[in-house]
């Protein structure tokens, strides 16, 4: 009885169904002693993931193997299925008998083929084994169905399937080193003959007629890797060639790549081509999943001393790659192999960008090259296809810092990729090689080899323009060439007076100039630079483009850093005016709030010295506000249930802190080993969260002696901390009191409102008369944390946040930022930061209304108040919150165990 094998068919859409038609071949007899030999050497060829050349120590991780970092690839129409649809690209290699996969370079199409290759002849020689379950993939359910609940589970998929008999003889042909030789495309043997010769090259003769018996009956698949490889005159032989197959081993499935620029269905006609498949570009998940598995896989090797260490080391690339700086890079697989590369050696990324863009180039255009030719003439050399040309490293990356520069200097408003005509390309080449030919074949080999030019454009070669695979090589190449140049400096200023359209450039070329040197050496070229783009004097409130050109400056400082620039007497001289200039931008609402929120960014590397926000002979510089005695109105009649009703309070004098607790001032609690001193500790103590091994929540996995990390920028020092619970406030409370010497304590409930709302009844902080309310629809969804944004220029330069006077929703800035940044949302107490930001804890516990309104002067800072573990109050709204959910009277609640991005403010009276 055979085994059977559902095919695929291909309806009129390009979409893939499965029939019930089946393919009935027999069982695969025991493999011969020289099939064994043969798939042990394609075991070997393929187990290991391709790194050589692409570390930044250029050394190969040899025991880096393929299937521990193997993450499925989706295709870009999905196979219907009667319970849902199939996106993965394995489901088609095996309902397809003949498949080109194409993809953008480095999308993985390669890497596809070789983890099919290798986990086939696995299961070949070890049949008892799991080898199968390699390749397999899910039934996704269809976008019109309901959404799994929380309380399914995760770890069932719908549906899954995997790889289904026959088991086949995976047989590789690298499709470039065949269109080299004299083959002759119209003999249905010339695929044949080049196996034949590739296996007599390594010695296993032998195996020659056990593979040939396979193919002729249908239990190998040939796995074609790169016509795209192929050079454009003889791709349309490789094609022929491939189509001659079906005569030779009419029951012979196969499988090809190719890049989709270089795809041609005229050129393919031959190869009686059974379906295109074009793969998708990583999800969000399959970034994580890669990340992960990565360093698991390190562990597991020995490169990282633990499976705990790889875990924190792949949760912070992971918050890198989220930020958005390199979250487009990282949908491609081969950039985020480099990516991970880079950030396993050096141990981060984001001060060092310059050099992973650098890292990342210099691998497409040389070390990639020479992997595939098997280079091994030393860590410099040149592909021997630059090398022909005459060309050294220095003029390739003269000529392509050029173009880089040259594209983006046309179109710099353009937020894609700009485009650079041929013409220009060859002029710019021509100059370096002084030969119209080389200029030509250096075209070809960054286009079609490289993959760092890309072709688009007309039919002809006069229309021909191209573009890069991703607009920050293209930045960064920009940034290296203006860098270079002896007046770079005065090109600068006007760019950085610009706005947005330069700024990564002039960031990439600070970073070229102190990071892609030899330390040191690129400091006094960026100073002299600084000099002539930071104003001499401080810009008038009307001078937007002083103020862009103080931001830009203060940022390329800022990649210098404090340090490397006190060293210098210019850089003592720049660092002032940065600073000073810098301030009033941000406490002065120059720009849009999501700039200013980048520059409060940038204040944070270059010292951030306003009152009340950092330390003060070590402790917690404090600005107290006062809060007069008086009757206010607490809680609100037109708004949620849990603020009704409103009614009258008094409270006597009270000082609370202009700002909450910043990460600089939790920091020194910290670092005094306030996380370990039980004194400070009784409310946690008293429902067992802290040891003396540390705190621990219900939300940590081990005790902690620090708060929860959210990652840049949240972790800034001149931000307020985040992911602290509320017994972690109140032991900064109890610490910071007894270093003082003065009793401090969280807010009640009432002192915070009556801080934000003042005794005139208002709506926010910044209002003298209380406004009609908002719609109130909708507000309890507001209350729960939203998903942490993705991708990057979150909301740089949104038209119509100019005018919000909080850090909210609406300002687009997406996250926390650095504290006093919206002064016209002051209250007339100047208190900062009540409306928006992060949600900041009270001492209160929570209660549902005030129908039972609490005595205002009730005591909620003893023993039998604070050892309850009761849901406690929340008060302000957040930087996800929409603005009509950041009055005043808001209210949310959490547990006291509870730490999400909350933070603080403190309270004191003066005669205490």
């Amino acid at each position: 009885m055979g085994n059977e094998m559902r095919v695929g068919k291909i309806d009129a859409g390009g979409a893939v169904s499965i029939s019930q038609q089946t393919l009935v071949l027999p069982l695969p007899p025991d493999h011969p002693a020289q099939l064994t030999k043969y798939l042990y050497h394609l075991i070997g060829a393929c187990q290991n993931l391709t790194l050589g050349g692409l570390t930044p120590d250029e050394r190969e991780r040899e025991n880096m193997e393929l299937q521990g970092v193997f993450i499925g690839l989706d295709g870009d129409k999905p196979i219907r299925h009667p319970k849902g649809e199939i996106h993965a690209a394995l489901a088609q290699v095996v309902t397809q008998p003949r498949l080109v996969i194409l993809g953008d370079p480095g999308s993985g199409k390669s890497t596809l083929l070789r983890f099919v290759a290798f986990a086939l002849a696995r299961a070949w020689l070890e049949p008892t084994g799991a080898w199968l379950n390699l390749l397999k993939w899910t039934v996704q359910p269809l976008e019109k169905e309901s959404p799994r609940r929380p309380s399914d589970k995760k770890d069932e998929p719908l549906i899954e399937l995997k790889w289904a008999h026959p088991l086949y003889i995976p047989i590789m042909v690298t499709l470039r080193d065949f269109a080299a030789t004299d083959f002759n495309p119209d003999s249905k043997t010339a695929l044949w003959e080049f196996i034949k010769s590739q296996i007599q090259a390594v010695e296993l003769t032998s195996t020659i007629d056990a593979l040939l018996d396979k193919l002729q009956q249908g239990q190998a698949i040939l796995l074609l890797d790169g016509v795209d490889e192929v050079p454009a005159a003889r791709r349309a032989l490789v094609w022929q060639a491939i189509g001659q197959l079906h005569a030779l081993f009419p029951q012979c499935p196969w499988v090809t790549t190719c890049r989709i620029l270089s795809y041609n269905d005229i050129e393919a006609a031959t190869a009686k081509v059974g379906a295109k498949l074009t793969l998708a570009p990583f999800t969000p998940t399959q970034i994580e999943a890669f990340v992960t598995h990565w360093y698991d896989t390190l562990a597991q090797v020995g490169e990282i001393p633990s499976l705990l260490q790889a875990k924190q080391d792949a949760r912070h690339l992971i918050s890198l790659v989220k930020e958005g700086k390199l979250y487009e890079l990282a949908k491609n697989p081969m950039l985020l192999t480099i990516i991970a590369l880079v950030h396993s050696f050096y141990g981060t990324l984001p001060d060092q960008e310059a050099k992973l863009y650098q890292i990342c180039i210099n691998a497409l255009v040389v070390r990639w090259q020479n992997k595939k030719e098997a280079k091994k003439q030393g860590r410099s050399a040149l592909p021997s296809s630059l090398a022909e040309l005459g060309l050294s490293e220095a003029d390739l990356h003269a000529i392509l810092q050029e173009i880089g520069w040259v594209a983006h200097q046309a179109q710099p408003e353009r937020t894609d990729l700009a485009d650079i005509s041929q013409a220009e390309v060859q002029r710019i080449a021509r100059k370096v090689l002084k030969d119209s030919v080389k200029a030509a074949q250096f075209i070809q080999y960054t286009e079609q080899r490289a993959h760092l030019l890309i072709a688009k454009g007309g039919q002809h070669d006069d229309d021909l323009r191209y573009t890069f695979p991703h607009r920050t090589f293209q930045e960064y190449l920009a940034g290296r060439y203006l860098s270079a140049q002896p007046d770079f400096g005065w090109l600068a200023r006007p760019l950085a007076e610009a706005g947005s359209d330069w700024r990564k450039v002039l960031l990439l070329a600070a970073g070229n100039l102190v990071y892609n040197n030899q330390p040191g050496v690129g400091n006094i070229p960026l100073l002299l630079a600084l000099r002539d783009i930071l104003p001499q004097d401080k810009p008038t409130p009307q001078d937007n483009a002083g103020w862009q050109a103080v931001w830009r400056a203060s940022e390329m400082l800022a990649i210098l850093g404090m340090k490397d620039a006190l060293a210098h007497p210019l850089g003592q001289k720049l660092l002032p005016r940065a600073r000073e200039y810098l301030t009033a931008l941000v406490t002065g609402e120059q720009l849009t709030p999501y700039e200013r929120a980048q520059a409060g960014q940038t204040l944070a590397h270059l010292g951030d010295e306003r009152p009340g926000i950092g330390l003060k002979n070590g402790l917690p510089d404090i600005t107290w506000c006062d809060i007069a005695a008086g009757t206010f109105t607490m809680g609100r009649d037109d708004s949620d249930e849990d603020e009704k009703p409103a009614h009258k309070v008094t409270l006597p004098q009270y000082q609370i802190s202009q700002y909450p607790v910043t990460q600089l001032q939790y920091k020194a609690f910290v670092d005094d080993g306030g996380y370990t001193n039980e004194k400070h500790w009784d409310a946690a103590m008293s429902q067992n969260y802290w040891t003396k091994d540390g705190f621990k929540a219900w939300q940590d996995d081990e005790p902690r002696t620090a708060p929860y990390r959210y990652g840049n920028p949240f972790d800034l020092p001149n931000h307020p901390v985040v992911g602290v619970t509320w017994y972690e406030a109140v032991a900064f409370c109890v610490w910071f009191s007894e270093k003082s010497g003065r009793f401090v304590r969280l807010p009640t409930e009432a002192e915070w409102e009556r801080a934000a709302r003042g005794l005139d009844g208002r709506l926010y902080p910044w209002e003298s008369t209380l406004t009609p309310s908002p719609s109130p629809s909708g507000r309890g969804e507001q209350k729960t944390r939203l998903p942490l944004p993705e991708g990057e220029g979150r909301g740089e330069g949104v038209v119509g946040s100019e005018g919000i006077q909080a850090n909210c929703k609406e300002s687009r800035i997406n996250s926390t930022c650095a504290v006093g940044l919206f002064p016209s949302g002051k209250s007339p107490e100047v208190v900062y930061d009540l409306s928006g930001q992060v949600w900041e804890w009270c001492s209160t516990l929570w209660q549902e209304k005030y129908t039972v309104p609490r005595p205002p002067n009730e005591n909620e800072w003893h023993g039998t108040y604070l050892n309850q573990d009761k849901t406690r109050v929340l008060r302000g709204g957040a930087y996800y919150v929409s603005i009509d959910n950041c009055y005043g009277s808001t209210r949310n609640r959490y547990g006291p165990d509870d730490r999400l991005d909350f933070g603080f403010r403190l309270v004191r009276f003066s005669n205490k």
